[in-house]
């Protein structure tokens, strides 16, 4: 029996003793230390068999977030460098693994030098894929790429570059062993990143949005017509009242930036379990960008939160990257907490101007 199985075994039967003999106490803080070594050890034993079975390089395991929601777990850390061909394991929390992938959120960057230089063509590419696994074995979204196995460019620049990999339920995800393309819900229960590039990637924070806890009702709000959070077509998750499809324009849509807010009034006494915001900001003047769609660029920065009549707020999300256009989520960290009397919906935009064309707010 090994050292791990052997302090299970001990605390447990020294509970059980407690609990026989009527003295049952709560765990003694040096039984927790032990206790949440356990589970840190157990975590990283999971891993290191995907890691074994997959033949990947990895050159560390992460299993203790540093936030967790009840639909989402984010681990930032210390910039680590992946050489090409790293990978960096993460840990799924169980309660979220019967859920389905709906977001990823990762922060990279490549180190600026002699021949890195910010503005100029990189011959050697940092490329940074993230991957989900599931049942099914590994696979990787479907949305705009700048490489192999669905990976995106990491920019030259001093700080790190946050990229927001939404709408797997719309995009779908591609099966890295088959190739094979699915919009079927994607359950994970464990997930990395790998560095595919030809030059090392600095790796720094990679989050997991999956969808939320089933609601009993909602309220939605839309700003431009033809927007839908639940539309009557099965094959598609929302429809979107502006966009591409309308040459980048957003009409309808409610503009936000700075110290333009949007304010919605929440139910008191319900229990939230989740906010989609469909939005863009690419901006409504008509012309072509570098990317062949409509709109110049935007880089606008959304934040969600929760407003109480005291003024202050308790965000759920900060300053994520806001897509041409599509729907992003967000969760409370206690989906059982009611919602106190006076308190509204806040959601602003930094950095540059998000057009807001809806927003559907769920209750349980």
């Amino acid at each position: 029996m090994n050292k791990i199985m052997s302090l299970i075994l001990l605390i447990s039967i020294s509970a059980k003793s407690e609990e026989q003999n009527g003295c049952a106490t709560k765990p003694a803080k040096s039984e927790l230390a032990l206790l949440s070594i356990v589970d840190q050890k157990s975590k990283t034993i999971e891993l290191e068999k995907l890691a074994k079975e997959n033949n990947d390089h990895v050159i560390e395991f992460n299993v203790e977030p540093v936030k967790k929601t009840c639909s989402t777990v984010s681990y930032k850390f210390p910039e680590i460098k992946m050489s090409p061909n790293d990978s960096v394991y993460f840990h799924i929390p169980l309660e979220l693994r019967e859920r389905g992938v709906r977001f990823m959120v990762l922060g990279h960057r490549q180190l600026p030098g002699q021949d890195n230089v910010p503005g100029q063509w990189d011959d050697k590419p940092g490329l940074s894929s993230v991957q989900v696994h599931s049942q099914n074995g590994w696979s990787y979204w479907n949305g705009p790429s700048s490489g192999k196995n669905g990976a995106k460019f990491a920019e030259i620049r001093g700080d790190a570059e946050i990229e927001n990999l939404y709408n797997w339920d719309t995009y779908g995800h591609v099966n890295l062993k088959t190739g094979e393309v699915s919009k079927e819900m994607l359950k994970p229960d464990a997930m990395k990143v790998t560095s595919v590039g030809t030059d090392s990637v600095l790796l720094s924070e990679l989050t997991l949005k999956v969808s939320p806890m089933p609601e009993t009702s909602k309220v939605e709000k839309i700003y431009s017509d033809g927007t839908a959070f639940t539309p009557e077509n099965p094959n598609h998750k929302y429809t979107l009242g502006g966009g591409q499809k309308f040459k980048g324009k957003f009409p309808g849509a409610k503009e936000i930036y700075g110290a333009k807010t949007l304010n919605i009034p929440l139910r008191a006494g319900a229990k939230l379990t989740s906010v989609d915001v469909a939005c863009g900001d690419s901006h409504s003047d008509g012309v072509q960008n570098s990317d062949g769609g409509w709109g110049t660029q935007g880089w606008a920065k959304l934040n969600i939160g929760i407003k109480k009549l005291d003024g202050s707020i308790r965000w759920m999300m900060n300053h994520e990257n806001v897509p041409p256009e599509g729907v992003l989520m967000t969760s409370p960290e206690d989906c059982d907490e009611k919602i106190e009397t006076g308190s509204e919906l806040i959601i602003s935009s930094d950095g540059d101007t998000t057009y807001v064309m809806g927003v559907h707010v769920g209750y349980r």
